[in-house]
């Protein structure tokens, strides 16, 4: 789906083509345009977020264990 989209097919397009060949999704019986968007959306953001690792280490010592 996603390359689908990357070789500029557009979102009505691709459930026309998955519906064709009777390719079903997990919760409904057929895709939709909006079920399209919304997974191209999510996968997106996974590559995103994939992508952009940033790790801040800020004050950080060793500290002393005092007892009372």
């Amino acid at each position: 789906m996603y390359r689908m989209s990357q070789k500029g097919i557009s979102n009505k397009d691709i459930p026309d083509y998955l519906n064709e060949r009777q390719i079903k999704p997990k919760r409904t019986e057929r895709y939709t345009t909006k079920l399209v968007w919304a997974i191209l959306q999510k996968y997106t953001k996974k590559l995103n977020r994939k992508d952009r690792l940033e790790v801040e280490f800020r004050n950080i010592g060793l500290y002393k264990r005092v007892r009372n």
